[in-house]
């Protein structure tokens, strides 16, 4: 499966603030992933099925525990469409 190029990922830490000029190691915090993909084109209906899919791998492969995916969409323009939509695993 192909993502998107403008897939960004990015950590961050649920109810805890981390001091930039005292870094710790993030294994001290419960990190969970935020994992946003953005796609040019509109929402199609095989999104979530595709989405379940690659959450149901990267558990499988002991990848990723827990975290978020948040996929959204944009026209040609770059104009983010209002379909932004998001899932907790």
């Amino acid at each position: 499966m192909i993502i998107s190029r403008y897939m960004t990922l990015c950590m961050i830490i649920w109810g805890t603030f981390i001091d930039p000029l005292k870094p710790k190691s993030y294994k001290e915090f419960d990190v969970a992933p935020i994992i946003r993909i953005t796609v040019p084109r509109k929402k199609s209906a095989d999104d979530e099925k595709i989405l379940n899919e690659l959450i149901a791998s990267l558990k499988s492969e002991d990848k990723l525990k827990h975290g978020t995916f948040a996929m959204d969409y944009i026209d040609e323009k770059g104009v983010i469409l209002d379909d932004e939509w998001h899932k907790d695993f």
